[in-house]
């Protein structure tokens, strides 16, 4: 993501209209006229706007329903915990799950218990052996079979287990196991899910990715909003507030 510098108002909303063609095999997604300051761009298979307060992008703007949509935004005067929001005119449609972009290490401990006939072990370098006595059955005679060896890191000789951990980088930390909703009428929406409590930090920059759950049919505008909103306060006192940055529902389609 692009990173972009200016000053802003301390607190914010970020609302993104986003429309939808009702189909499981295709979605446009419908960008309007700006308020708040500066126009829509569409850059390839982006849309997105930019101006003293706020970076907002979706991407692509037509997509696969099977496919997720990825919300980038970064706040440039505002830090602290946000509500990230989804708008729409219909109970039938929700996000079914969200992830926000957060390159961390996932460790994760293995462990094996030598059951076999045999154990041995080194701690120089820290490497166990585990064998089976077996029999050949053409000459009769006995040897050791082996069933595992590799290093550990630690291990516990009475039960025979040995221990190590691996590692690995994972993009995403899943943001989607709350998911809490309210019923309020704004922009012709009138059901919001969202969760609750992302810290975000001026200037960094933020991407959210989404899948949603779209009926065959429903009865439908085929509009939802992308929002995001300070947690300490309600839709009624953030729109009250004044601190609305969104993309007009109501405006012409994109081309």
């Amino acid at each position: 993501m692009e990173h972009r510098k200016a000053s802003v108002k301390k607190k914010l909303v970020v609302f993104m209209s986003i429309g939808f063609f009702v189909s499981v095999f295709y979605m446009m997604i419908i960008i309007g006229q700006v308020v708040g300051g500066g126009s829509w761009v569409m850059d390839g298979d982006r849309v997105y706007v930019d101006n003293t307060d706020v970076f907002i992008q979706v991407r692509p703007h037509t997509i696969t329903s099977s496919s997720p949509v990825y919300f980038d935004f970064t706040p440039k005067g505002y830090t602290g915990d946000v509500d990230v929001m989804w708008g729409f005119d219909t109970d039938a449609v929700k996000p079914t799950s969200a992830w926000l972009y957060s390159p961390h290490e996932v460790y994760t401990t293995h462990s094996y218990t030598c059951n076999a006939d045999y154990f041995n072990y080194t701690t120089g370098p820290n490497h166990f052996w585990c064998w089976n006595l077996a029999q050949d059955n053409s000459t009769l005679e006995w040897y050791y079979e082996l069933e595992a060896e590799r290093d550990f890191e630690w291990g516990d000789i009475p039960s025979r287990t040995a221990y190590w951990s691996t590692s690995r980088t994972e993009d995403y930390v899943e943001i989607s196991g709350a998911f809490e909703s309210v019923s309020y009428e704004y922009g012709g929406m009138d059901k919001w899910w969202y969760k609750r409590y992302v810290p975000v930090v001026a200037g960094n920059d933020y991407q959210v990715k989404i899948d949603m759950n779209i009926p065959f049919n429903i009865q439908s505008s085929g509009k939802y909003w992308f929002a995001i909103k300070p947690s300490s306060e309600t839709i009624q006192q953030a729109i009250a507030s004044g601190h609305l940055y969104y993309l007009d529902p109501g405006g012409d389609t994109a081309t």
